[in-house]
This record gives C-alpha cells, sequence and structure tokens, in this order.
C-alpha cells in the first residue's frame, strides 16, 4: 500500500482529544520509504486477467482444490513478453522453500531486504496455531502494515473500589489484513493485560533478534492517585489517564506496525477476544516472578560487564557507537522538552492569576471607560492562558512522548544486541566443550583405551550438531538484527518528520492565536477616556 494511502487515513485520531485529523503534511506524494523492499523485477509485464483466466480448465473440480486459483497461477506460471506480441504465459515448475536459517552476508555493508521470509520457513513466525486463525487463511508477513490497521485506546473507566479497583481501557481496531476475524474490534483490556502481552511477544521474538517495542512504565503515583480518587473527584487524575491512554495506544500500534509481530497469534488474541483475558500475576511488582526477573536483570548486567565479544562484524561495532551516541542525545533533548513543559505549565497558571488580578482590579475602577478595558484585558488573558494550556499538552504529545518512546526503545535495541552475544558465548562454550572432547579421543587412542572411545564419539557427534545449530542460530540472529536496525531506522526518521511538521504546525497555530486576542484587545485600550 503506498505512502500516499497510508496519509489520507481515515481512521487517524489526535490522540489526546480523540478527533479525527486530516493532515496532509504527514508525507510527500513522492515519498517512498520502503524502496529497499520492493522486487528488482516488480516493472515487468504482467499478464491481463483475460490471458490468465483462458489457462484455467473450467471443467476441473474446484471443490477439490483449497488452495486459492490466484496462488497457484503465481507459483507455477512466469510471464514472459516480446516487442511484437503481447505478454506470454511460460510454464515452470513451482519455487523450492527458502532456508530457515538466513545466511550472514558476506559484504557487511550491504543492507538486507526487509523481511523476504518464505511462508514454508522452519522458522515459526507466528507459533502455535490459534482458536481464532482459520487453517485456510493463515497470516504471512508483509512488508508494511501500518496502513493496514489502526488502532485506538479511548474510554478509560474504573472499576471497583478502593486497593481492588483498576482502570480498564476500550480497545478499538479497524484493519484489512486477511487474518484478523473482522474488520472493526474493539474489546476492553486492563493495563496488566498490556504488559503480560509484552511479555508473551518478547519471550517469542526478542531472542530470534527482532526489536519488540516496550510498553509504558508503571506509575506508583499514578495509579495510587486514580484508585483513591472518588467519581466526582477524578479531574485531579485525568492527566495521568490521559498520558497513559495515549501511551497505550502508541505501543499497540507501535507493535502492529511490526509485521511479523502483528500476525503473532498472542497479538492478535489481545485485539480480537471479545472475553476477559487471563489475568498476568507475573506483572505485579510484588510477584515471584516479578523478583525471579529482577534477579535475571542483574545476572545480565553482570554478564554484560564480566564478558566481553571479539566482535568480527564492523557494522555492530559501528552501530552499537551510534545507538550509545543517540541515546545520550535523546536523554539531553527530552529533559530540555521536560524543563520547557514544566515553564508553560507555570506560565499557563500566572497567566491564570494575572486575569483574575486584573478582573478584581477592573471592578474597583471607578472610570468607566479604563473599568471595560481593564475587564477586557482580564478576558484577554484567560484566553491566553487557554492558548499556553494548549501549546503545553502539544509539547508533550509531539516532542515529550516521542522522545520518551524512543529512548525506551533504544533499550530494546541494545537487548537484541545482548541477545546476539549471548548466542555467540553459547558458540564458543560448545566449541571448546568439542575440542575437549576431541582432546580427551586423541588421549585415549595414545593410550590404547579403545573400550571408553564410543562412548566419547557419541558425545562428540552430539556436540558436533549443537554447534552446527549454534552457528546457525547465531547467523539467523546476525540478520534479524541488520533486518530490524534497517526498519528502526526508516521507521525513527519517518516518526520525528511528521512529529517535527505537527509540532512546528502547533506552534504558528499558537502565535496566530495570540496575534489575534492582542489585536482584538487593542481598539478598547485606544477607546479609554482621558
Amino acid at each position: 500500500m503506498s505512502n500516499e494511502t497510508a496519509s489520507q487515513d481515515p481512521f487517524s485520531k489526535n490522540p489526546l482529544n480523540g478527533q479525527t485529523n486530516h493532515s496532509s503534511n504527514d508525507y510527500d506524494d513522492q515519498d517512498d520509504l520502503f524502496v529497499s523492499a520492493y522486487p528488482e523485477d516488480s516493472n515487468k509485464p504482467i499478464a491481463p486477467v483475460e490471458d490468465l483466466m483462458n489457462t484455467i480448465d473450467l471443467n476441473d473440480d474446484l471443490s477439490e482444490s483449497p488452495a486459492p486459483v490466484s496462488s497457484n497461477i503465481d507459483s507455477s506460471v512466469n510471464v514472459a513478453s516480446s516487442p511484437d506480441s503481447s505478454p506470454v504465459l511460460i510454464s515452470t515448475p513451482p519455487p523450492k522453500s527458502l532456508p530457515a536459517t538466513i545466511p550472514v552476508l558476506s559484504n557487511t555493508n550491504t543492507q538486507p531486504a526487509l523481511y523476504s521470509f518464505s511462508p514454508d520457513s522452519n522458522e515459526s513466525i507466528t507459533g502455535p496455531a490459534s482458536s481464532l486463525q482459520s487453517s485456510t487463511n493463515k497470516p504471512t508477513p508483509t512488508i508494511n502494515t501500518a496502513s493496514q490497521i489502526q488502532i485506538t485506546v479511548s474510554e478509560p473507566h474504573k472499576i471497583g473500589e478502593g486497593m481492588v479497583s483498576y482502570m480498564v481501557y476500550t480497545v478499538t481496531t479497524k484493519t484489512t489484513l486477511p487474518y484478523f476475524r473482522r474488520q472493526s474490534l474493539s474489546v476492553d483490556r486492563r493495563f496488566s493485560d498490556f504488559l503480560g502481552l509484552h511479555e508473551k511477544l518478547q519471550a517469542k521474538h526478542a531472542h530470534l533478534g527482532r526489536i519488540v517495542p516496550p510498553p509504558p512504565s508503571k506509575s506508583v503515583v499514578g495509579t495510587a492517585m486514580m484508585k483513591f480518587s472518588k467519581q466526582d473527584e477524578q479531574s485531579s487524575s485525568t492527566e495521568f489517564l490521559s498520558k497513559r491512554r495515549f501511551a497505550l495506544e502508541r505501543y499497540l500500534q507501535r507493535n502492529a506496525e511490526h509485521p511479523i509481530i502483528c500476525a503473532d497469534p498472542d497479538f492478535r488474541e489481545f485485539l480480537e477476544l471479545e472475553a476477559n483475558l487471563p489475568r498476568s500475576t507475573s506483572t505485579s511488582a510484588l510477584s515471584g516472578a516479578s523478583v525471579k526477573r529482577m534477579f535475571g536483570y542483574f545476572n545480565e548486567t553482570v554478564s554484560k560487564m564480566t564478558y566481553k565479544m571479539d566482535e568480527t562484524d564492523t557494522w555492530f561495532e559501528q552501530k552499537q557507537t551510534w545507538i550509545e551516541q543517540l541515546d545520550g542525545q535523546l536523554r539531553k533533548l527530552y529533559s530540555s522538552v521536560e524543563s520547557l513543559i514544566h515553564h508553560r505549565k507555570e506560565l499557563t497558571v500566572a497567566t491564570a492569576q494575572l486575569a483574575k488580578s486584573t478582573a478584581i482590579l477592573g471592578n474597583c475602577e471607578e472610570h468607566n471607560s479604563l473599568s471595560c478595558a481593564l475587564s477586557q484585558l482580564a478576558s484577554t488573558h484567560e484566553k491566553v492562558e487557554k492558548i499556553y494550556e494548549k501549546q503545553a499538552n502539544n509539547d508533550f504529545q509531539y516532542m515529550a512522548e516521542l522522545l520518551k518512546e524512543y529512548i525506551s526503545l533504544i533499550g530494546s535495541v541494545r537487548g537484541v544486541f545482548h541477545e546476539r552475544v549471548k548466542a555467540f558465548q553459547n558458540l564458543s562454550t560448545l566449541e571448546q566443550n568439542l575440542s575437549r572432547k576431541r582432546e580427551q579421543k586423541t588421549r585415549l587412542e595414545l593410550a590404547m583405551k579403545h573400550d571408553r572411545i564410543p562412548p566419547i564419539e557419541e558425545e562428540i557427534r552430539d556436540l558436533d550438531n549443537k554447534v552446527e545449530k549454534a552457528k546457525e542460530d547465531f547467523e539467523t540472529i546476525s540478520a534479524n538484527i541488520k533486518q530490524e536496525f534497517e526498519r528502526f531506522d526508516i521507521n525513527r526518521i519517518r516518526d520525528f518528520k511528521q512529529n517535527f511538521i505537527r509540532y512546528m504546525e502547533s506552534l504558528l497555530e499558537t502565535q496566530e492565536s495570540l496575534v489575534e486576542c492582542w489585536e482584538s484587545f487593542l481598539p478598547e485600550s485606544k477607546s479609554i477616556a482621558v
């Protein structure tokens, strides 16, 4: 689907107020962010539909062939053309399945194409079969799913009271992807369901080198404020709920943009299953799983500090250095934007106080024209206060959240780099064990202890197979990381471009509104009688 279609998505909404946006500045009409994903022979002529239909025997019993006709044609027919004739169909044998593993590219500077996986690959892309998935409509990873699915999170409402209360969010999905049951879906999910979804996706995809988007972080203060606020006092937690709703929506949409994660059965179940999901107890801060996870993080940190991988691929060295630099710069910019938002909110409060004081002064003034001017000035300051408040929200929406999201994503990128180090460490350990066993066999042969050699040979064969499997895993995760990193870089540039344009538009709108306010007040000040 083209980027032009994506930019005119009728489902696009403002993340804070839920209103539909119709911005035409998100993409240029000629932009193409996924050039490397197109096949090289995409310009070859395609046979007309009439010619394709003429090749089909209408006397065949189609009921015995569950596969669609188009898929048979694609796998067994090539199109050739000549200068003096229309395209000709040439019958060829069906292509063989691609291997499950992806070899490491000999040229490390060559960027691999995005997601050229074979559906017949031995590597499971979608995991175990789901009850929601039809056997004749299996999900196949596509190059770009962002323009085919739109997810919104809305209507946060409180269930229960006190410590046992929790917030439920309505997740609405609109999609044209074929492996979803319906084009429009709506389910209710609590915050722990989002955390449980991330744990499942992380366990299935991170060790393969795929960047799994992180969920919004927990907020103890915000959660406590939400739990103990009454129905008539929930305005104090409105800002917290608005920010969390927006963060959850971005989290789901970022997962949906990933062509493999979007087809994952757990992700589709999260969007489709109307019943409540089984509660994920491991997401609790005081659960045994969380304590175990904390010790796991500690062990990984120690492993990162004590184990040094001898890197042979300069691509990974360059990207890891670049990621560290990008992380530092994003954190500095995020700190500056947070400070800007804080001062903008202080300016909003100060402007409101100024409007109130000016109104009081106008009521005390005996001079009629001056009193009217002061009242009008107070009204103008109230309008300016609303403008400042709106701009503070835009600062958060278009800048702060984007920076915070990418700081978290960089943490996931670091995670997949560490998974590659773990794969290399496992390979090195197996190779060392294999070398020791071979040395042990040599010593036994020299000592003429032939009765002890067969068990050693069996262990050597077993270790040899494990080493080959570990090599394949290491090559696979290395190739996957390069694909994921290319996709991460493309999305980063796209997201920053979109948000910068929207942010500049919001600043321009703010300044225009301020000019209108003060221009409308100017005649009042000139009409004061002296």
